[in-house]
């Protein structure tokens, strides 16, 4: 099987000499992605990809960001990622040598895995639409609660702190609502405390992510957080978003769905990076690695920006920024490349981002 699969491989190689910015596919058998015998895990090849998920049996070629025609990942390493999504839903990935000529090293693994660090996974549209079609709508609630309520059943899911004749609920509103109702009577007061109705998406659980949240930040399910990003006060960030590793999101950010930003960047305060999730054929913003975006900039859906850019405070992107370029105005335009004074005033300090 392993033979098979170098053969496919080579004969795909030839594709690293196209010059134009895509993602390259190519239809594969479905057996491609049956290779269990070459299975080897992403940390054992000390790789964190990121997944672009695609219907059928189509094969994305994802390289790393030193190739001009990449599509995204956190890896500095050249290595293509292959994702044949089949109804196994098993990724193959190739690593490269430095003339991209030769592959060297050849693993798959199951995708989607929530909570492998090896791992982080762009949901694609169709995928966030589903998740919020098919999630439980709920309405979360805390209730303050007076009266003869020892022994009142709120409900199977409700949480209760209950001391003699006052408690504090914790629960959806539907089903503390319809005990209320039955126990009226015991019932002396209550107060209820409530920030959404019939939500679809709950918020990130934080307590593991190794990153600064400031107070304030509001950040939804589905969206990765690298190492040591910060994330200050009243920044929003929406489903299937991707914050890269020491990323600095500044205050009252807006990352729309499934915007893509990469390590070591910084997100000027009230700056908008447009999300995408309807139309679902519409692509998100992606900005690579070593962007500084000024205060209050905007980029529109569909833009990338490339690696080490500016954006300059105010700026209004709708089309695709270069590599090492500094642009500004509305609609912004390439102002100059980036010379060793942008840089010192530019400058990302790690010291802030330690924990």
């Amino acid at each position: 099987m392993g033979e098979i699969i170098k053969s496919i491989l080579s004969r795909l190689l030839i594709i690293h000499k196209v010059e134009e910015r895509r993602c390259t596919r190519r239809r594969v058998p479905s057996s491609f992605s049956r290779g269990r015998d070459t299975a080897a895990s992403v940390r054992e090849t000390n790789r964190r990809p990121f997944g672009a998920q695609c219907g059928g049996d189509l094969l994305w070629i994802i390289l790393d960001n030193q190739h001009p025609w990449h599509t995204m990942t956190t890896s500095r390493r050249r290595a293509f990622f292959l994702y044949p999504f089949n109804s196994l839903k098993q990724d193959v990935i190739m690593e490269c040598n430095e003339e991209m000529t030769l592959p060297l090293h050849f693993g798959c693994m199951e995708t989607g895995r929530k909570g492998d660090k090896g791992f982080m996974k762009e949901m694609n549209a169709q995928e966030i639409i589903e998740f919020i079609q098919k999630s439980e709508k709920k309405t979360p609630v805390k209730v303050h609660i007076k009266g003869d309520i020892e022994g009142i059943d709120f409900g199977a899911n409700t949480k209760s702190f209950i001391t003699g004749n006052v408690g504090v609920l914790f629960g959806d509103w539907k089903e503390i609502q319809a005990a209320l109702e039955e126990n009226k009577s015991k019932v002396e007061d209550y107060v209820v405390e409530n920030d959404r109705r019939n939500s679809a998406i709950p918020l990130l659980d934080m307590k593991n992510i190794q990153a600064r949240i400031e107070p304030g930040a509001i950040i939804r399910d589905q969206v990765e957080i690298g190492n040591n990003a910060v994330i200050m006060m009243g920044a929003s960030i929406n489903i299937g978003a991707v914050i890269g590793e020491g990323t600095m999101i500044d205050m009252n950010v807006v990352v729309g769905g499934r915007g893509t930003i990469g390590k070591n960047c910084h997100i000027g305060a009230g700056s908008v990076i447009a999300g995408v999730i309807e139309p679902p054929s519409a692509q998100p913003v992606i900005i690579e690695d070593d962007v500084v975006v000024g205060a209050n900039a905007v980029i529109l859906e569909g833009v990338r920006v490339g690696k080490g850019s500016v954006v300059a405070a105010g700026a209004v992107v709708i089309e695709d920024v270069p590599s090492n370029s500094v642009v500004a105005g509305t609609p912004a335009r390439v102002i100059k490349t980036i010379d060793e004074k942008t840089k010192s005033k530019t400058e990302i300090k790690q010291e802030l981002r330690q924990l």
